[in-house]
């Protein structure tokens, strides 16, 4: 069964029924694959959501997370993250973005692919990456 980590950006794209994203999304539901929301990807979402007063958009999440698996960032996550971090900062590539670093990791630990459309933010992460936006 596949299971996935989606993004902060391509849940907004869900969100607002745009590109491939919404089309995909329903496929993997249908497919009754494993959809899991990342603590850090809800606040992101949720945040900029009350930031802009997007009320009708804000429910949608709601109703649309209630389906979603959920599993809290353990320290295992956060010890990798940190790992992650240290990893791309040798190899000359420092990656500064906590939040992708927690994402990545998350996304890892859970076997999952994560799903972005940011794929460069993540290719040298070590997570399998889908776009479901192209």
């Amino acid at each position: 069964m596949a299971r996935y980590v989606v993004d902060s950006d391509t849940l907004s794209y869900v969100l607002q029924r745009k590109g491939h994203a919404i089309a995909r999304f329903a496929e993997a539901v249908r497919a009754r694959a494993e959809i899991y929301l990342c603590p850090v990807v809800y606040y992101q979402i949720r945040r900029g959501l009350l930031d802009k007063g997007a009320v009708r958009q804000l429910q949608e999440f709601r109703t649309m997370v209630g389906n979603f698996l959920w599993a809290d960032i353990d320290r295992s996550m956060w010890d990798d993250a940190a790992e992650i971090w240290v990893a791309c900062r040798r190899r000359g590539r420092p990656h500064e973005d906590d939040a992708d670093l927690l994402i990545a990791a998350y996304a890892r630990h859970l076997q999952a692919t994560l799903v972005t459309n940011n794929t460069a933010d993540f290719e040298d992460l070590g997570v399998r990456l889908a776009n479901w936006v192209m």
